[in-house]
Formats: C-alpha cells, sequence, structure tokens
C-alpha cells in the first residue's frame, strides 16, 4: 500500500477521498448517513444547501487534520483528543463533568457499563492512557492502538463524539509509529459495515474480559482497510495511465497532460473549471466536455437548476473497491 501511494501522481486527491470516506464511515456508526454525492458536491461548492448530516460529516474531515496539526505541537495526548472532539462540534469540548452517565443496551436501553464520572477522575484515566500510548517498548502498533481505543471509549470522556474521535485517534497513532504514511487509512467502512460485530466485541471485553477477540477483531478490520486503500490506488494509477493515452491517441493537439491533471483531481467538474484552470476559452472548454463526454470519459448530471459532469470511469471504479472488494 505505501508504494502504490508514494508513487501516485494523484496523492492530493486520494487524501481529500479517503478522509471524506472515512470521515462518512466514521459517523455512519454513530447514526449520521450521508451519501457520498452529496459530500461531493457540497466539497465542490455545486450545491448551495447541503443535505442533511453533511455539516457534520465535513466536520469530522476537518477533526482529522485538527488532530494532525495538534498532534506536532501537543503529541499524542489528552489536548489532541479535545482539539478532535471540539472540531466535531464546532465549539470547544470540555470533559464530562456530571455524573448519571452510562454506556445502554440499543435495543432495551439497560445500562452494561458505566464509565468513570467526574472531571478530575476522568482527567486521571486519560493520563493514564496517555502515557500507556506514548510507551516506546517495543510493541506491535496495531496491538497497542485496538487496546488504546478500548480505553479511550470506555473512559468516554465527552458528552458526545467518543467514538469518532477515538477513531481519529487510531489513524493518527498508526501514523505515529510509522504503521502507516498516508494521512489517513479509511478504517471505519469495516467497522461500519460490521458494525454490530464492532459494538459486540467492545462489550465482550467490558463484560467477559475478551481481549484477544478484540485485538483480533481490530487488526483484522485494519489489514482489509488497508487492502481496500490498496486497491484504490491502483485504480487512480490505471485510470490515469489509461485515459492519458486515450486521450493523446485521440487528441494529440490537446494539452492531455494538464486535462487528466484536471480531471483527476475532482471527482465532479464543470466547464469553467477548465477555464478558470488557464487551460481553455469558455468555447473550448465547452467543446471539450462535450468530446470527454462522447468518450465515455464523462457525464453529465443534473442537481436542481445546475449542471455538473461525473468522471465517469473512475467514481466507478474506486466506488467498486468501496462497496464491493
Amino acid at each position: 500500500m505505501q508504494g502504490w501511494y508514494d508513487h501516485s501522481a494523484d496523492q492530493a486527491t486520494c487524501n481529500w477521498l479517503l478522509g471524506l470516506w472515512e470521515a462518512a464511515d466514521s459517523s455512519r456508526l454513530e447514526g449520521i448517513h450521508v451519501d457520498d454525492t452529496d459530500l461531493y458536491l457540497a466539497e465542490r461548492g455545486i450545491v448551495d444547501t447541503p443535505e442533511p448530516g453533511v455539516p457534520a460529516v465535513l466536520r469530522c474531515r476537518d477533526a482529522m487534520e485538527a488532530g494532525r496539526e495538534q498532534m506536532t505541537e501537543r503529541g499524542y495526548s489528552t489536548s489532541t483528543a479535545i482539539a478532535i472532539a471540539s472540531t466535531l462540534h464546532g465549539y470547544t469540548a470540555h470533559l464530562r463533568a456530571g455524573y448519571g452517565t452510562y454506556i445502554g443496551d440499543p435495543a432495551t436501553g439497560e445500562a452494561i457499563y458505566t464509565p468513570p464520572q467526574g472531571r478530575d477522575v476522568i482527567a486521571e484515566h486519560l493520563a493514564l492512557w496517555e502515557r500507556f500510548m506514548n510507551e516506546r517498548a517495543r510493541r506491535d502498533p496495531l496491538f497497542v492502538m485496538a487496546l488504546g481505543h478500548y480505553q479511550f471509549e470506555a473512559i468516554h470522556p465527552f458528552d458526545d463524539g467518543n467514538g469518532r474521535t477515538g477513531r481519529i485517534l487510531n489513524n493518527l497513532y498508526l501514523s505515529m509509529m510509522g504503521a502507516h504514511h498516508l494521512p489517513i487509512l479509511p478504517m471505519s467502512w469495516q467497522l461500519a459495515t460490521h458494525q454490530a460485530e464492532y459494538y459486540r466485541r467492545l462489550r465482550h471485553v467490558t463484560e467477559n474480559g475478551d481481549w484477544s477477540g478484540w485485538v483480533t477483531y481490530m487488526t483484522t478490520m485494519t489489514g482489509y482497510a488497508a487492502m481496500k486503500t490498496t486497491g484504490i490506488l491502483r485504480e487512480f494509477a490505471r485510470e490515469r495511465a489509461s485515459t492519458t493515452t486515450f486521450l493523446q491517441e485521440q487528441h494529440p493537439r490537446w494539452p492531455v497532460d494538464d486535462i487528466v491533471n484536471l480531471i483527476m483531481s475532482t471527482l465532479l467538474l464543470r466547464p469553467d473549471d477548465f477555464v478558470d484552470a488557464g487551460l481553455a476559452s469558455p468555447s473550448t472548454a465547452r467543446r471539450w466536455v462535450k468530446q470527454l463526454q462522447e468518450h465515455k470519459i464523462l457525464r453529465r448530471r443534473t442537481v436542481g437548476k445546475t449542471t455538473y459532469f461525473a468522471v465517469y470511469p473512475l467514481m466507478r471504479n474506486i466506488w467498486r473497491h468501496r462497496f464491493y472488494c
């Protein structure tokens, strides 16, 4: 996976895409369901009013960046967790101060587990968690990530957003320990797809001390995420190569490299994008888009009164890797 990423000409697009996916899937675990296309439309500014749930997912994506920035200043710490949770909420997050919080069965409401209560007690537990995660003994980072994720969930330091904060911290930890060097590894797709198993495994640690089952589950899901990401990176490379070769053969006078760079940098575009990039006049841009449609590289789409064009082969193939591979 790392080799494909390091040699990819589309790192920026992959980072953007994987970040959105991870945010969407992590949010889905918390009952926030958003269609991928709605996310892309909002990101590209194609729609004025985003669909419900989209702002929360975009804040989750922004929280990943906030966590990375805080890591450079404060390391893997409670401060980093607070910065992530604050970005998720859109306001400054504080450790839980009240009492009466419990983790319940989603079906019956029965209390399963009562996390630490009171801000001072929570801060003490987080200090222990922080020390454990930053120990430099020779340990498998996947093993430590799995243990730390459960510990953070068990401490449940915030009134809301603990799961999403913890899953962002997973990525930051693996990156910090050199397990991967991608800005984001989209681990939450596997967890959200097997949501009942994810929460069952967490519960079995709490009720039965089944650490072995939990660690095996989390490391397996992380491996699946790495394989899926490798497939997506390969798809970007394949689509770039095939599209470039095809356009060079069909349109030798076009600035093919610049056109391919533009269409690979976004999944959705409009003729004005070619103009804004300084590649063409409005009339030439419209002609290019028409011919790219004829070649089935772009497909026309409409939302409200706005028309945009989807980079069809790339979207079709990366969605196949996202949802089915």
